[in-house]
């Protein structure tokens, strides 16, 4: 795990000065600072926007925080937490918490409701808050930033061979099997997602299965549906992509790895989260201007719908920390609503208070007007059914995905296994971490 330091020192002419703008934030003296330890991110682009406006606080106040970097898989810093917070150490304050990890983890966590103004809550998009309010009504983690599952195309490529942007999944097959038959650059591929045994493929493979009408893997009763003839048939279209328009070193792949091919000009569609658009806007990038966005494709027929997998990152209070106001307090401005539009103009991150939504720095940025009609097409995961053993059931699902995508099982015998697995997690006693 890498650890970022910063120590701030300030003379009594910088303190003058940050008391007369640091207005409505709490101010500290060397001798009442604190040290602060965070998670920050994965040690992608978000981490770098991450520290920068955690050096802002520190400025602020006079207190310093130390980062901790995670790993790409998430799973593997989502195991860490749960052995600290098992453990009740107070070596990790803050922590910055996946959509889908509150279920698991709320036990361990702050209640912030005592240390919020009454109206805090209220100005913050009220899905994302109810998924970060546990069964017994504690609020225990304020959403930094939200996400949705989106497709990004060569707009230069399908205006060069005559091809408008599909709106289903046999569409994009064929433009892209057209393209690729007809363009020169050998490097060319055809679709990227992310195809790695990990989260990030439970997000794909439930948009696959969702557009085709199959459902989200549980019901909203936490019943198991994945076991479907809808649900089968994405599969085997999946697997069709693997070694035509789709190259092998996708079942290998996370975000990044499709985001740097696409970045570099390989490939005619990717699917990926918003965070890339800003990265291949740069003066740097070679496809700088020639990228569209989009809903994911739908399958064809009445069944057929557009979707992508809700995402974003919450941050979190360690019940246990020592320092829990001074904690809140960096949580509140790193979701602050200006917080929220600096990202908005930085970063491409997707602000969760709703007066965002509504500020120059969205209205003015067509990037936004496209993001905003996708997000109304998100699809939860199933965290909140399975709650304590949402891990279990999205690591049981990936693995039965990742062995129909790598030929080693059929679709229906995957999923009828996985159905058995799923039921006998479900039924088996809860406990808590």
């Amino acid at each position: 795990m890498v650890i970022c330091k910063r120590e701030v020192v300030f003379s009594r002419v910088r303190w003058a000065l940050i008391i007369a703008v640091a207005v409505g934030w709490a101010m500290a003296t060397p001798a009442m600072a604190v040290k602060l330890v965070m998670s920050c991110g994965t040690g992608d682009f978000a981490t770098e926007v991450c520290l920068e406006a955690t050096q802002q606080w520190e400025e602020q106040t006079g207190h310093t925080v130390e980062h901790h970097i995670g790993t790409y898989l998430t799973s593997l810093n989502l195991g860490m937490f749960q052995q600290l917070l098992a453990a009740q150490s107070t070596d990790l304050d803050i922590l910055q918490i996946d959509v889908i990890w509150p279920g698991m983890l709320h036990h361990h966590l702050l209640d912030l409701r005592p240390y919020l103004p009454p109206d805090e809550l209220g100005a913050f998009l009220p899905a994302l808050i109810a998924n970060n309010t546990a069964p017994d009504g504690s609020v225990v983690a304020l959403p930094q930033f939200t996400d949705v599952g989106m497709l990004y195309y060569r707009k230069d490529l399908l205006e060069q061979y005559g091809h408008a942007p599909p709106s289903t999944w046999d569409e994009l097959e064929r433009v892209a099997t057209d393209i690729l038959n007809r363009h020169p650059d050998p490097l060319l591929e055809g679709f990227l997602w992310q195809g790695k045994p990990y989260e990030g493929l439970t997000c794909n493979a439930l948009e696959w299965i969702a557009s085709q009408g199959g459902g989200s893997i549980l019901d909203s009763q936490g019943r198991v549906t994945v076991n479907n003839p809808q649900a089968i048939a994405a599969l085997e279209r999946a697997t069709r992509w693997i070694g035509t328009i789709t190259p092998y070193w996708v079942l290998h792949a996370v975000e990044e790895d499709t985001r740097r091919a696409f970045h570099r000009g390989h490939a005619i569609f990717m699917r990926n989260w918003p965070y890339v658009w800003h990265l291949i806007q740069t003066d740097e990038s070679p496809v700088q201007g020639k990228v569209g966005i989009m809903p994911l494709p739908k399958a064809e027929g009445v069944r057929g719908s557009h979707v992508g997998a809700l995402g974003g990152w919450s941050l979190a209070v360690n019940r246990y920390s020592k320092h829990p106001q001074e904690s809140v307090d960096l949580i509140r401005h790193l979701t602050s609503y200006s917080s929220q539009v600096w990202r908005i103009q930085e970063a491409s991150l997707l602000p969760t208070r709703i007066q965002a939504y509504q500020d120059e720095a969205f209205v003015s940025y067509p990037f936004y007007q496209q993001v905003a009609p996708i997000l109304h097409h998100a699809i939860a995961r199933p965290s909140l059914q399975s709650g304590f053993k949402y891990n279990r059931v999205s690591k049981k699902f990936w693995n039965a995905v990742s062995l129909v995508l790598q030929g080693q099982q059929s679709a229906a015998a995957s999923l009828q296994a996985l159905e058995t697995e799923l039921n006998q997690i479900l039924e088996a006693p809860s406990i808590a971490h």
